[in-house]
């Protein structure tokens, strides 16, 4: 189920002030449009959060951030 109303509002406000935050403290972190958490111990569930902040140097590491390719 997608949020709507003020869910959205309040989630780009978040949005908005942690970018400024991280842009003024040059912090090598992104917020990015759209995502999946996926949890620890599972791989059978994943939530869409309303906001997320990724550490750039972590994902680098990360190989379900990388484009998957269809074979």
């Amino acid at each position: 189920m997608q949020p709507t109303g003020n869910n959205e509002k309040v989630a780009g406000f978040l949005a908005l002030e942690l970018g400024v935050k991280i842009k003024r403290l040059n912090l090598p972190f992104f917020i990015p449009r759209q995502g999946l958490i996926k949890a620890i111990d599972s791989d059978k569930y994943a939530y869409i959060p309303d906001v997320m902040v990724l550490d750039n140097n972590a994902m680098k590491n990360e190989s379900m951030w990388k484009k998957r390719r269809r074979e």
